[in-house]
């Protein structure tokens, strides 16, 4: 997959052009359904499958309390390349796009830029100001220029319409079993494992401190976790929250692994989230704390070996 930050540079270069676009923050199976039929009608007419979204994501420019995003670019980048897409444009997206009407950003990239012979969009999709650029401006624009509008139905999973914003509000509250149902794979975040205080180490359970790249971070818990490390994947528990029994506040991401003797200060780790195992809490004292951890590796050794490998999606 090619990835590019200028349309411009895709301008007149394909004889069958067909596009879809959005944020795609968590790229969940809506996000992955329209993409694949995308993916899908290019490769029938033997053409290119152009994939267009925005960064920032559109509500950290048009909002005051944007939302935390799902995914970073990069990872944005790695989901949509595994669903099969041509090319993705990462278009800048400032206060001066977003006041572009959709008619002239339509026109100007789309049709006399890329050439676009079909867009496939979500039921509810809205482009430039206003969002006025909904399926009854393009279906419009259409006719005139040749070019074909497919909506694509939403994806209903449990009766729920899947949402990126559904989808967050779970991985808040911690139930991270239930996203992953909306998202078609467990919810990860990245990040560089920095030095801590090495108060695990002295309890028997040491653990890797991760500086998190993501923005949203599952709600505080303790979390059965799968961690990807050098094309491993480990088992592991992962404490999200301030260590209350030490007195601090500061809410951190702590990464057990349950059979892992090495050294990670500095290697950068993917944690993905199975299942939330409890609630954090207060101890009265390291001991008392220690047994818990030795209740949370048993239930979590127990989780792992009642699944198959197949069990986990990555």
């Amino acid at each position: 997959m090619k990835v590019v930050r200028d349309i411009s540079s895709l301008y007149n270069r394909f004889s069958f052009p067909v596009v879809t676009l959005g944020n795609f923050d968590g790229v969940h199976l809506g996000h992955q359904y329209v993409i694949k039929e995308t993916v899908a009608r290019a490769r029938k007419e033997r053409g290119t499958s152009i994939v267009i979204t925005f960064t920032p994501h559109t509500k950290k420019v048009l909002v005051d309390d944007p939302p935390l995003l799902m995914t970073t670019d990069e990872q944005k980048k790695e989901l949509i390349g595994k669903l099969g897409a041509d090319i993705l444009v990462f278009l800048p997206f400032d206060e001066r796009v977003a006041a572009t009407p959709a008619r002239d950003f339509v026109l100007t990239h789309l049709v006399y830029g890329i050439g676009m012979k079909a867009i496939y969009l979500s039921r509810y999709f809205g482009l430039g100001k206003g969002r006025e650029g909904d399926s009854s401006l393009l279906r419009e624009l259409s006719a005139e220029h040749r070019f074909e509008v497919v909506v694509v139905d939403e994806v209903i999973v449990e009766g729920e319409i899947v949402s990126s914003s559904s989808i967050r509000e779970r991985i808040v509250a911690g139930k991270v079993d239930e996203a992953a149902c909306f998202l078609g794979r467990n919810y990860f975040i990245d990040g560089k494992v920095i030095p801590g205080e090495r108060r695990g180490a002295r309890l028997s359970f040491p653990t890797a401190n991760l500086k998190p790249e993501n923005e949203l971070i599952p709600g505080d818990g303790v979390y059965i976790t799968l961690v990807s490390y050098k094309g491993e994947k480990l088992y592991s528990l992962t404490n999200i929250g301030p260590p209350a029994t030490f007195g601090v506040k500061e809410r951190r991401v702590e990464v057990h692994l349950l059979d892992f003797n090495g050294e990670l200060y500095g290697e950068r780790i993917r944690v993905h989230f199975l299942k939330r195992l409890r609630p954090v809490r207060r101890f009265d004292d390291e001991e008392q704390l220690k047994r818990q951890i030795e209740d949370d590796v048993s239930r979590a050794r127990d989780y792992f070996s009642s699944l198959s490998p197949k069990s986990f999606s990555h």
